[in-house]
């Protein structure tokens, strides 16, 4: 957020105290006697950067970089200072007709500017951007990670070409998957009696276990009989005409129980489960 949306501090008698706004913190600070002289010498540095940085934009020609390796060159072997920096500044003012340089300048300039980073944190995040773009640089693809690309097309190609003729020969490895495909154990057979009040469908006494199929015959001459989940009535689920056959497919991993209820009456119900 930006600082005028921020409350400056004040003392116990509501007056403002010296401070300064933290854009990382993003929010005011106090300054104590040590800090204010050292926060005072950034904000002058970041000011000198700041119009370094809008001259070299300015720079347009490599002729002009040349005249910026001298200016490192007269301030080589300084500690990163105020003074420093002023000099870079007086030096720059000098230089804006200057119209001389090559690309080895240039190079030579980005060494200079890695070698001697400022005591600012602007200059030092620029440093580490231009770390990273060089480490970038360097990982770009060589010709062995261009061989290596080529022989993983050329298998690639191969396994396709042997995919088109199985698919021409007929010859196509296929694998099915799903519930059992035939009865694997004896089946249950049995008559149950269907009402009024829903009840699950089974042979025996109790439900088959691992079952793939349920078969229902409706046993009654006239009257239909429901069938569905747990919450079947008398006008829902699905109907079954008197004499008719149903047959379902369970899934042997789930075992879907089924219910069935009488629309009127008694009516038995064979029951098949295999």
């Amino acid at each position: 957020m930006s600082y005028d949306t921020k409350k400056q501090l004040r003392d116990g008698g509501t007056q403002l105290i010296a401070q300064y706004f933290d854009e990382l913190l993003d929010d005011y600070r106090p300054l104590s006697g040590d800090e204010h002289g050292a926060f005072m010498q950034d904000v002058q540095a970041k000011a000198v950067l700041d119009d370094i940085y809008t001259r070299l934009g300015e720079l347009t020609t490599e002729q002009k970089a040349e005249a910026i390796r001298l200016l490192l060159a007269t301030i080589d072997g300084k500690v990163s200072t105020a003074a420093k920096q002023d000099a870079a500044k007086a030096v720059l003012d000098s230089i804006a007709g200057k119209d001389f340089a090559t690309q080895a300048t240039l190079a030579a300039v980005l060494t200079k500017l890695s070698a001697d980073p400022s005591t600012s944190a602007k200059q030092d995040a620029a440093k580490l951007v231009l770390d990273t773009i060089s480490t970038a640089v360097a990982a770009r693809a060589s010709e062995a990670t261009l061989a290596q690309v080529k022989t993983e097309l050329a298998t690639v190609k191969s396994e396709l070409a042997t995919v088109k003729a199985n698919q021409l020969s007929g010859d196509q490895k296929v694998q099915l998957s799903g519930s059992k495909t035939r009865v694997s154990s004896p089946p249950v057979t049995g008559v149950k009696t269907v009402t009024g009040v829903a009840a699950e469908l089974f042979a025996g006494a109790s439900r088959k276990a691992g079952r793939s199929r349920l078969v229902l015959r409706n046993m009654h001459s006239s009257l239909r009989l429901r069938i569905g989940p747990p919450t079947v009535t008398d006008s829902t689920g699905f109907g079954v005409e008197p004499q008719a056959v149903v047959e379902i497919d369970i899934d042997p991993a789930s075992d879907v129980p089924w219910y069935a209820i009488s629309e009127a009456g008694a009516i038995q119900v064979e029951v098949l489960e295999a």
